[in-house]
This record gives structure tokens, C-alpha cells and sequence, in this order.
């Protein structure tokens, strides 16, 4: 598959981890990539509750319903067996299953 070009998006596949009750995502890194939070929790320093994340991971966490209804959306229209229509349900059965905690 294509890669975006100019990404400033944090690369995938991204993970949940779960750790002193704080739930956090992050780039997976099984696969020898680079780990990096993706929106990470944080207090601040007059102690309200806040969250580490880019303005780039924003505009793509946001865009996510968008992008799920879109490819749902060509899939039912133009679906093909080839490696980039098995991506995309397997992308589209990620989105549309419960992460176990």
C-alpha cells in the first residue's frame, strides 16, 4: 500500500497499553519500529487532568468516524480480492471491534 507523503501523523500500528490505571496510546513497536506516544495522560500543574498529544494525531483521531464510513463506504461498492481490499477489512474489523483491556 501507499504511504502518505509529508505524514506528521504519528505512523501506526498504534496500541493501548494500560498502566497505573492510566490508559495510554502508543505506537506499537513490535515490529522494530520506533516507539513513540500517541496521546498520553498527564496532570497538570495545578493538578487538572490533561492529555499529551500532537496537533497532527488530533487531526487524525478526529477524522476517524470520517475515514471508518468512508472506506465502509468503498468497500460495499468496489470490493476486489487484492492485498489492499484485505487491508482495508481488516482495517475496517479493527475499527468496528471492542479493544479488551
Amino acid at each position: 500500500m501507499g504511504e502518505a507523503s509529508n505524514i506528521s501523523w504519528t505512523p501506526g500500528p498504534w496500541k493501548w497499553w494500560t498502566s497505573n490505571s492510566w490508559r495510554r496510546l502508543a505506537r506499537d513497536d513490535s515490529r522494530g519500529g520506533h516507539f513513540a506516544w500517541v496521546l498520553e495522560p498527564i496532570r497538570q500543574n495545578d493538578g487538572h487532568p490533561d492529555c499529551l498529544v500532537s496537533e497532527a494525531d488530533m487531526g487524525l483521531i478526529a477524522a476517524a468516524p470520517d475515514l471508518l464510513a468512508a472506506l465502509i463506504g468503498v468497500v460495499a461498492v468496489a470490493d476486489r480480492s487484492t492485498v489492499e481490499f484485505d487491508a482495508a477489512r481488516a482495517a475496517i474489523a479493527k475499527a468496528t471491534t471492542p479493544v479488551s483491556r
